[in-house]
């Protein structure tokens, strides 16, 4: 049997544990991403909702609230800067929300400036 020499090994080939991968081998690590299926994201990762969540409904300064901010605009900074397409729905929950007027507020509170955009909807009233 023939020896390998890596300095990591990251197991499933999924989004994380490309992203693991590839965080590691940008570091100067040597990487061994293992997955059991034929394909790269067969498992959990192809069940994936495909919605960038914007944490509308996290308490207002919350970490959940902060980092889904943080998180959608690096994830749009990236599909950007690497050409990746993806489609930028406005928000549009208005029939599964009870309280769109508290909603709208939290999100302002939450610094998520860009939802509300193109909702055709005052929120003045």
């Amino acid at each position: 049997m023939s020896d390998f020499d890596f300095d990591a090994v990251v197991v499933g080939a999924g989004a994380v544990g490309l992203a693991c991968g590839q965080a590691l081998a940008r570091r100067g690590f040597t990487v061994a991403v293992l997955e059991r299926d034929v394909a790269i994201g067969q498992g959990v990762s192809s069940r994936n909702s495909e919605v960038i969540h914007g944490g509308l409904y996290y308490p207002t300064g919350s970490l959940k609230a902060r980092l889904c901010v943080e998180g959608r605009r690096a994830l749009y900074a990236f599909c950007d800067t690497h050409h990746v397409h993806y489609d930028r729905y406005n928000f549009n929950h208005a029939d599964y929300v009870h309280n769109i007027h508290d909603l709208h507020n939290d999100a302002i509170s939450n610094k998520h400036n860009d939802y509300f955009q193109n909702f055709n909807h005052n929120f003045n009233h």
